[in-house]
């Protein structure tokens, strides 16, 4: 009871910090880690507390634990984060990942709104979700690669800045800080998004086929239909015909329905 008195009090002394920072992607103001602390400090110096941040694994992932402890080393309150590392080895990056994991598990043990309402929202769920799994990091990479978002053969500074200009059209602003579930709901936006390249892509080819088709049907390429032919024998007739013209001029063996679409660009553009 004189414990739980005794938090109630310290907590009640504490104050809002002054929010001194804007955060560059949404325009909204935060408070640092280090003015939180100096309204924290002196609040459990009184009260015979301290603060202590322990970096530990759940799984494959890592997370922030912020404590408040009392002068017999017994956890009073306690608070976690993902930490959630940028694919660098750039020790002020790494930093700036620790010191934001820091500041959000502190804020959230002792109920303090360093950051604008909508902020602290969001805050809030990231704090309560898992970080984005390295499985999900990998599909995803496969996903831009097959859109065409990002290349190979780029640096990873360089395809991130395409990531992140990329995802702004689905409300993201950052692929290093999204959690797992917003990974989840990215990973089928953009499934749907390549299956939608993929099928118009194939209307792009089945056009550029038509278009091949009635061009080599004008050139009498394509045998006429006799009236006593069914459909398969004709289908047939006609792929062959167009088999041998393509094997003949272009040193092409395939029937048309095999032609690449660059195949059938550099064939239409030859015959027209």
């Amino acid at each position: 009871m004189e414990e739980t008195i005794k938090i109630a009090s310290m907590l009640g002394e504490l104050k809002n910090p002054t929010r001194n920072k804007v955060n560059p992607y949404f325009g909204s103001k935060y408070a640092d880690l280090a003015s939180i602390l100096e309204i924290v400090r002196p609040v459990c110096k009184k009260y015979n507390c301290g603060i202590t941040f322990t970096v530990y694994e759940k799984g494959e992932e890592k997370w922030m634990k912020c404590r408040l402890i009392d002068n017999n080393g017994k956890t009073l309150l306690e608070s976690e984060c993902p930490l959630i590392y940028p694919e660098t080895s750039n020790p002020q990056e790494l930093g700036k990942a620790m010191t934001y994991a820091e500041r959000y598990a502190l804020c959230a043990m002792l109920g303090l709104a360093g950051e604008d309402d909508d902020d602290a929202q969001s805050i809030a769920q990231a704090c309560d979700e898992h970080p984005m799994t390295k499985k999900q990091r990998e599909y995803l990479s496969r996903l831009f690669i097959d859109l065409g978002v990002i290349n190979k053969e780029d640096s990873k500074e360089e395809n991130r800045k395409k990531i992140n200009e990329y995802i702004k059209n689905f409300g993201y602003t950052d692929i290093e800080v999204i959690s797992s579930s917003q990974a989840s709901e990215l990973i089928e936006t953009l499934k749907s998004e390549l299956r939608k390249t993929k099928e118009d892509k194939s209307q792009q080819i089945k056009s550029k086929r038509d278009e091949l088709l009635e061009i080599l049907t004008r050139e009498r390429v394509v045998p006429p239909r006799n009236l006593d032919e069914t459909d398969d024998e004709y289908n047939f007739k006609k792929n062959e015909a167009i088999r041998a013209f393509l094997l003949v001029k272009y040193d092409i063996d395939k029937t048309i329905n095999e032609l690449t679409e660059e195949e059938l660009e550099k064939i239409i553009r030859s015959e027209r």
